[in-house]
């Protein structure tokens, strides 16, 4: 499986005349839409389906997917670091599962 393209990534939300583009991209790219997009959340064809509010929150958990990843890998490995492998099996620490299999669906879909 490919990487991920690198973070962080942020919202942009662009409009000319009646065209409007929402999407997510790398931070460091500047300006409005460019094939370097991560993803493009609304072009004018699909606009009218959901409510601008709607995708600019759909835009805005993409955009903040690779932090969160980031901090949900960090958060394992201190877990990893502090406990052992039959504490961390223990149905106490139900969040150690749960975020570790958030990392595997991002990482292999």
């Amino acid at each position: 499986m490919a990487e991920h393209t690198p973070g962080p990534w942020e919202v942009y939300n662009w409009r000319s005349g009646d065209d409007w583009y929402l999407g997510v991209k790398p931070a460091h790219v500047k300006g409005k839409s460019t094939p370097s997009d991560i993803c493009i959340v609304v072009t004018p064809a699909e606009a009218s389906r959901r409510s601008e509010a709607e995708c600019l929150a759909n835009a805005m958990v993409l955009s903040a997917s690779y932090d969160m990843l980031a901090a949900l890998q960090k958060m394992v490995s201190e877990y990893e670091t502090m406990h052992d492998a039959e504490t961390l099996a223990d149905p106490s620490f139900s969040e150690y599962v749960e975020a570790r299999t958030a990392i595997a669906k991002a990482k292999s879909g």
